[in-house]
This record gives C-alpha cells, sequence and structure tokens, in this order.
C-alpha cells in the first residue's frame, strides 16, 4: 500500500534524526553483502597496505640482492683479470727460460754460434763507454740478450730478444728502441719479439715497419 504524503514525509524525517531507524531500514532494504561492504572495503585497504609494504620491502630485498651480486661480479671481473695478467706473465717468462736455456736452437735461423751474453761484458767488448743511464736501462731490461754469427755472410750480431705471451705494439717499441740503441754505436743488432700467441695483423704490419722480427711459437717470421 501507498504511503501518504503525510506518512512519507514523517518517515523521511525520522530517517533522516533516528539513527537506529535508519539502520533497521537499511538491513530491511539492503542485502547482507550490500550491508557488509564497507568492512570488507576497510579490510581491502588494510590488506593492500599490508601488500604495498611487502612489496616495498621485496624491492629493496631485491635492490640489495643486486647491488650485491654487482659488486661480487665486480670482484670477480677483478680476480679474473688478475689470473689472466699472471698467466700472461707466467707464459712469457716459461717462454724467456724456454729461449735461454737452448738460444742456438731458438735463433738457428738468425745465427750460428749463439751464446748468452751479459750486457757489461757486451759493451766491455763492443768498446761501448759512453752510454747513458737510460739507454742502459732499456737495454739492462731485454728478457735475452744474446751474440752470434749472422747465418747471411757470418757477421757478429747482437741479439735483443722480448719474451711475451702475445706481442702488442708496445713490445715492438721497446725492442725498436733496443736495436736502435746499439745500431747507433755500430753494432748490427736484431731485435725480435717471441710469443706463443700470434700477434694481431696491426702488430705485424707495426714490427715489420719498425724493423722487428716476430715469433710465433717459436716459429721465426722475418719482419
Amino acid at each position: 500500500m501507498a504511503l501518504s504524503s503525510d506518512e512519507r514525509d514523517r518517515f523521511l524525517t525520522t530517517l533522516r534524526s533516528d539513527a537506529a531507524f535508519r539502520e533497521e531500514v537499511r538491513r530491511e532494504v539492503l542485502s547482507a553483502e550490500l550491508l557488509e561492504l564497507p568492512q570488507r572495503f576497510a579490510a581491502f585497504v588494510e590488506e593492500m597496505h599490508t601488500f604495498r609494504e611487502e612489496v616495498h620491502a621485496f624491492v629493496m630485498e631485491m635492490r640489495a640482492f643486486r647491488e650485491s651480486t654487482e659488486r661480487r661480479l665486480g670482484a670477480l671481473e677483478s680476480v679474473t683479470g688478475r689470473l689472466t695478467d699472471d698467466s700472461a706473465k707466467l707464459r712469457g717468462m716459461i717462454l724467456e727460460q724456454t729461449i735461454r736455456g737452448n738460444p742456438g736452437y731458438y735463433l738457428r735461423r738468425h745465427a750460428r754460434r749463439v751464446k748468452l751474453a751479459d750486457l757489461d761484458d757486451l759493451l766491455d767488448d763492443l768498446g761501448i763507454a759512453d752510454m747513458g743511464d737510460d739507454d742502459y736501462k732499456v737495454l739492462a731490461r731485454t728478457d735475452v740478450l744474446a751474440t752470434g754469427r749472422s747465418s747471411e755472410g757470418g757477421k757478429a750480431v747482437v741479439f735483443v730478444v722480448e719474451a711475451t705471451w702475445r706481442a702488442h705494439t708496445g713490445d715492438v717499441d721497446r725492442q725498436a728502441a733496443r736495436r736502435r740503441i746499439l745500431s747507433e754505436r755500430g753494432v748490427d743488432a736484431v731485435a725480435i719479439i717471441a710469443s706463443t700467441e700470434e700477434p694481431s695483423e696491426h702488430v705485424w704490419s707495426y714490427a715489420t715497419s719498425n724493423g722487428v722480427l716476430l715469433e710465433t711459437a717459436l716459429e721465426a717470421h722475418a719482419a
């Protein structure tokens, strides 16, 4: 039955002013699901807040893990680099001792009667007394210093040999400087770089233009 105008007004007035009446009407009009919606929404908001905090904590953990991993990888790369450098130095040292052990064999393509030489004794034998400290230090750092008779003509020659894992342009510069120091003093000098690995084409070309010989795996290549 429809309400009269007065009854409707009285109902609305009571609904607005009487909280208990309003709650009772709400329970009659709304379903249980709708009545529970505010509580559910509040619980949902709380759950989202908790979830957001958990996500933030997870992100921070992942960031810390990534930073830790990057530091460890950086340290590992550093260690790997040092091991690589040490391995290269060791190979160069082994090659140097191999040549020192039998210079006549390894330099046979260039000369005969090859003998290891001491720098001071060599300078005395050559009558060189005017060598400055800088040039002397350059020659003193030569891995293998030897003398012999050239295979072509039998002329006396001096070998300056650098042993390395793989030849680089810096090796060529050092050997070219040693050859120049001796040549300027009238010595027939042969500069050789012996390596265990094949140099790059650029190094080959650079050695050629600087008069330095390259040997790979102890097989001589004339530059």
